[in-house]
């Protein structure tokens, strides 16, 4: 059968537990295709993440909402009054702009060659600030003492006490490290920001351009190297991170800041890997195979 060119409009589910805020997490994805009759939505919420983002959230109200969304695709009666509009009406309004807890992100366009995509449904994002969700993975340190660990940070970092290890302490030093530009250390002494001296500019000179600004690679060649043989573990939770130093599960933790998609984009423009463990992001692409029958 010759393949045709479909147009269809595709828009993101979001789950914004405090508008105020407009932190948010992908939750799924609507598609619509006039041409070929289709308006179809895939649901997928971390509701674990969720609690994480939102401890207060009420997930029976979320659930109810996201479940109407595929109802509304499917149209009919049993969706209310929305369910009977035509098609193009029913994804206008399932993609109208809101200030709700559920929303969608604006509506993009595609073209497809292919008849039969319909039959395939992926969660679909863009390389855009307000498609993906970027956070850092932090190091956890297993096998050093403090001391030993600090003058060793020395040669590269002005390490500055930050107060004690408590949740409001962490979520200070987190705040101060975005303004900085600095790295953070917890350990036994407490916390401390690493702002880098100019010993570790001189070390990131043989990176590409596009690294010398991810904390990632700071990490590797300014801390790295004097761990000696002490065990490295991630974590990608500042809080959760700290609360295993505190309670001596691990010695140490350097805290470490969330790349920007300007960065991903950078390194990926220069053709360029970005060091191991450096994002943690979300929603995460499907993997697996898909079968499709063949009419020969």
């Amino acid at each position: 059968m010759p393949a045709t060119h479909c147009t269809y409009d595709y828009a993101v589910v979001r789950v914004v537990p405090r508008v105020e805020r407009e932190e948010f997490m992908n939750a799924g994805v609507i598609v619509s295709c006039p041409e070929m009759r289709f308006l179809e939505a895939r649901i997928e919420l971390d509701e674990a993440r969720l609690v994480a983002l939102d401890p207060a959230i009420d997930l029976d109200a979320v659930r109810a909402h996201l479940a109407a969304i595929p109802a509304i695709c499917a149209g009919g009666a049993g969706a209310g009054a929305i369910g009977l509009m035509s098609q193009k009406e029913r994804f206008r309004w399932l993609v109208a702009p809101r200030s709700t807890v559920v929303q969608t992100s604006p509506a993009h366009a595609g073209r497809c060659e292919d008849p039969g995509a319909h039959s395939i449904m992926a969660l679909v994002v863009e390389l855009a600030p307000d498609e993906l969700w970027v956070q850092p993975i932090h190091r956890m340190v297993t096998g050093i003492e403090s001391r030993v660990l600090r003058d060793g940070l020395a040669e590269c970092f002005d390490v500055r006490p930050a107060g004690a290890n408590n949740p409001d302490g962490v979520a200070a030093l987190v705040r101060e490290m975005t303004t900085t530009g600095a790295l953070g250390l917890v350990d036994a002494d407490g916390l401390a920001l690493l702002v880098p001296r100019p010993e570790l500019g001189n070390r990131m000179r043989d990176l590409p351009e596009s690294m010398r600004d991810i904390d990632a690679a700071r990490f590797d060649v300014g801390v790295l190297p004097t761990l000696g043989s002490a065990e490295v573990t991630y974590r990608h939770d500042a809080a959760a991170t700290a609360a295993h130093v505190d309670k001596g599960t691990v010695d140490a933790a350097i805290l470490l800041r969330a790349v920007t998609v300007d960065q991903i984009r950078g390194a990926a423009d220069a053709g360029v890997r970005m060091p191991q463990k450096t994002t943690f992001f979300a929603p995460k692409p499907r993997t697996g195979m898909v079968f499709r029958s063949l009419d020969l």
